[in-house]
C-alpha cells in the first residue's frame, strides 16, 4: 500500500464502460453470533432467534459492462457463511438496469433515477473467483463447500499468497478441493497488482503487474500478459493489490487488499495485529490514499479482553478506541473514509446503539451488512 500512497486512485469520472459495487456480505469476527460456547448475554438471544445479518466478515465485488451483457463476481474471503454470501453476491450480479416502461411483473425492481434495477434468477452457481486473507478458520474454511460433499464446484479460481497457496495444496480435506479440480489456485505476490477485466463476449483476463514504490509499473520485460485487445489506459478492469500485514501466522501469512475501481478504491484489512506492528506502513497515510477503509475493528477496548479473561498478547488487535485516538487530529473526511468491520460477539458496538452513535459523531463509521459502495 505504502508503494501507492503517491499516486492518485480516485479518478474523474469518464463514462468508464465498466461499473464496479462492492458490497458487504459480512461484518463479524470467525466464530460469529451466536459464538459458540458464549452464555453471556451478547449471544444468547440469538440462539433462539438467528440474525440473518449476523454473518462472518466478507465483501462482495460486482462488476457490469454499462450494456447489462457481462458480468462479473468475486468474494474476499470464503467464510463458514459462504453459502449465504455466495447466494447473496449472486443475486446483485444478477441484477440488471432497465428503463421502466419494461414489464417487470413478478420480479425485485429498486428504483434507480430513470432506470428500475431488476433482479433475475442468478444463472451461475459461484463467482468469478475468490480472494483470501489467510488461514483462519472465518477467512477461509467456507472452500470446504464448494467440495465432493456439497456443490461439487468446478475450477473455483481461489487466489491466494504462497504460503496460503502451500497450505491448501498439502493439506487435507483441501489438497483434495485442488486434486479434484473443485478449485483452481491462483497466485498471489505481494504488492503485485491483479486486474480482473470485463470483456464483452470473453472470459475474464486476469494480469500481474509488480509495482514499485513509486507506483509504477515495474514489469522489466515486453511481455503482453493480457488479452490481445486489452488497454492498459482504458477503465475496463479492476485492480486488486495484496500486502502481507502482521498477524498470528501460523499456517499462512495474512494480507489485505487495496481494491481500485474505475473511479474509487479501497483497502480491506479485516485481521491485523497492533497498528505499530505494521513496520515502514503508515495507516493514515494508507487510510488517506483511498475513499473508503474496512478496518479490523475486532474490539472495542481492553474491557473485552478482561471479561473473556483472555490473554491480548494472543489476540493483539488493534482496539477501536486505539484506532480512533490515532486519527483524532486527521481531517473530517479523513475520519469518514473508515469503517471497523471484524467485530467480536463480545464488541458493545454491536449491541449499543449509543455506542455506535457516539462513534459516528467522532467522525467514524461501522459497516452494517448489506451495505453497498460504487468504485
Amino acid at each position: 500500500y505504502n508503494n501507492l500512497s503517491n499516486t492518485t486512485t480516485t479518478k474523474a469520472i469518464t463514462a468508464p464502460t465498466t461499473s464496479c459495487t462492492l458490497h458487504i456480505l459480512g461484518t463479524l469476527q470467525d466464530g460469529g453470533i451466536p459464538h459458540i460456547g458464549c452464555n453471556k448475554s451478547c449471544c444468547e438471544p440469538y440462539y433462539t432467534n438467528p440474525d440473518p445479518s449476523k454473518l462472518v466478515v466478507c465483501l462482495g465485488l460486482v462488476l457490469h459492462n454499462n450494456a447489462n451483457t457481462t458480468t462479473k463476481s468475486y468474494l474476499f474471503e470464503a467464510t463458514p457463511d459462504i453459502r449465504r454470501q455466495m447466494r447473496l453476491l449472486l443475486r446483485e450480479e444478477a441484477k440488471v438496469k432497465v428503463p421502466p416502461f419494461i414489464n417487470t411483473t413478478e420480479m425485485e425492481e429498486e428504483e434507480d433515477n430513470d432506470m428500475v434495477s431488476v433482479t433475475v434468477a442468478p444463472t451461475k452457481k459461484t463467482p468469478d473467483g475468490i480472494f483470501l486473507t489467510h488461514a483462519h478458520i472465518g477467512h477461509y474454511t467456507g472452500l470446504m463447500y464448494l467440495g465432493r460433499e456439497a456443490l461439487g464446484a468446478v475450477d473455483v479460481p481461489v487466489y491466494a499468497m504462497p504460503r496460503m497457496r502451500s497450505f491448501l495444496k498439502n493439506n487435507g480435506p483441501w489438497s483434495q478441493l485442488v486434486s479434484l479440480g473443485n478449485i483452481n489456485i491462483q497466485n498471489l505476490e505481494e504488492k503485485s497488482a491483479v486486474r480482473l477485466r470485463l470483456l464483452e463476449n470473453k472470459t475474464t483476463t486476469t494480469t500481474t503487474t509488480q509495482i514499485d514504490n513509486k507506483g509504477n509499473n515495474n514489469n522489466n520485460n515486453n511481455e503482453d500478459n493480457s488479452n490481445e485487445n486489452d488497454n492498459d489506459d482504458d477503465d475496463d478492469f479492476i485492480t486488486v493489490i495484496p500486502h502481507t500485514v502482521p498477524h498470528r501466522d501460523e499456517f499462512s501469512e495474512t494480507v489485505g487488499y487495496k481494491i481500485i475501481g474505475p473511479n474509487k478504491s479501497a483497502l480491506f484489512i479485516p485481521d491485523i495485529n497492533k497498528w505499530t506492528t505494521w513496520k515502514d506502513v503508515d495507516i493514515i497515510q494508507q487510510v488517506s490514499s483511498v475513499d473508503y477503509a474496512f478496518l479490523d475493528g475486532t474490539f472495542y477496548d481492553m474491557n473485552e479482553i478482561e471479561f473473556e479473561q483472555r490473554d491480548i498478547t494472543k489476540i493483539p488487535h488493534p482496539f477501536i478506541i486505539e484506532t480512533m485516538k490515532m486519527f483524532e487530529k486527521e481531517d473530517v473526511d479523513v475520519k469518514d473514509k473508515i469503517y471497523f468491520i471484524h467485530l467480536n460477539h463480545t464488541n458493545p458496538v454491536l449491541q449499543c446503539d449509543k455506542m455506535q452513535e457516539s462513534i459516528r459523531r467522532m467522525g467514524f463509521n461501522i459497516a452494517e451488512f448489506g451495505m453497498k459502495f460504487s468504485l
